[in-house]
């Protein structure tokens, strides 16, 4: 396969793993925030333990993964080779998330055991697009990052 037809499919996957990414991350926070509503409303539940700050700090992680994510596949429109450097910060600032997510569900057993596949399935569709952005570069030949 020539280096152009790998750098097509390689921008490809990327972009589709931005989109799960996004997806679950939207999944996560509506059944984040649905279930902190539903726990207060109803005086209990499977979240009865689960602080709403605690939630807010998920969340707002979250949200910034999505900011990440959004601004990533800004970057892979406007094309690699004029952008490198931010493409670098934004796949360090992904890994920090995915840290922060990582300590996050350590924390907290109620958000383990109701979440977990979740933010399993995050963190793992987060390494994988790191793994690919990595991929594109090297195809690129702009940059040889080795993880």
């Amino acid at each position: 396969m020539n280096e152009s037809m790998k750098f097509s499919n390689s921008l490809t996957k990327t972009n589709t793993l931005l989109e799960k990414i996004a997806t679950t991350c939207d999944a996560l926070i509506s059944a984040l925030e649905y279930t902190t509503e539903a726990a207060c409303q109803y005086g209990g539940g499977i979240l009865h333990h689960f602080e709403s700050e605690y939630v807010d700090v998920v969340v707002s992680t979250l949200l910034q993964l999505k900011a990440h994510i959004a601004r990533l596949a800004k970057e892979l429109d406007n094309g690699l080779i004029q952008s490198t450097k931010d493409l670098l910060l934004l796949v360090e600032g992904m890994q920090d998330i995915q840290d922060k997510l990582t300590m996050l569900l350590r924390e907290n057993g109620n958000l383990r055991s109701n979440f977990a596949f979740w933010f399993e399935e995050l963190i793992s569709l987060i390494q994988e697009l790191e793994e690919n952005i990595v991929l594109l570069l090297r195809l690129h030949n702009v940059f040889v990052w080795n993880p």
